[in-house]
């Protein structure tokens, strides 16, 4: 119980599946930003002030999001995203840290944790709908997710029987 939660899913659309000819070339600076971050000495990062009252706000939000919330699995991933957001902001604080060695490594500001906050809010939605598509629940947002699904795979539209009769949630 709880791996799932600790898990970040991103929920890319289907697409059909083609043959592309290409390659990828990693930026050079890659492999610096690994050697920086594999010869950085062990240091403390702590949140600016307003960082700091930033995230205790969002914690709130997130508490009681997390009370309102029926779907359990929904309910254990949330719990665990105020901590992922934390990561997140630290992976970006160090990003940004080697980019501008100017900055203070030692505090991390709330505009990075504002950008982490927006990784961590796609992170959400796509866990909702991951969960959405996989439950057999009668909440209303998983059977209109489920109506959209079969809609947007149909080129003709969908009618009321081919909706119905494949999904238990709406019989």
């Amino acid at each position: 119980n709880g791996l799932q939660a600790r898990i970040l899913f991103a929920v890319a659309k289907a697409r059909r599946q083609r043959y592309v000819e290409g390659f990828c070339q990693l930026s050079e600076r890659l492999p610096l930003l690994y050697q920086w971050l594999e010869e950085l000495p062990e240091t403390n990062v702590e949140l600016s002030p307003e960082a700091k009252a930033y995230y205790k706000k969002l914690v709130d939000v997130l508490g009681n999001q997390i009370e309102e919330t029926v779907h359990p699995a929904i309910r254990t991933w949330m719990s665990k995203l105020p901590t992922q957001i934390l990561r997140i902001a630290l992976n970006l604080h160090l990003i940004e840290q080697f980019y501008s060695p100017s900055r203070n490594i030692k505090v991390l500001t709330k505009e990075t944790l504002e950008r982490a906050v927006k990784l961590g809010q796609y992170y959400r939605s796509a866990f909702h709908v991951l969960q959405e598509k996989v439950s057999n629940s009668d909440e209303i947002t998983t059977i209109l997710l489920q109506i959209y699904d079969r809609a947007d795979k149909s080129k003709d539209g969908v009618s009321a029987r081919d909706i119905y009769r494949p999904l238990n949630s709406i019989k």
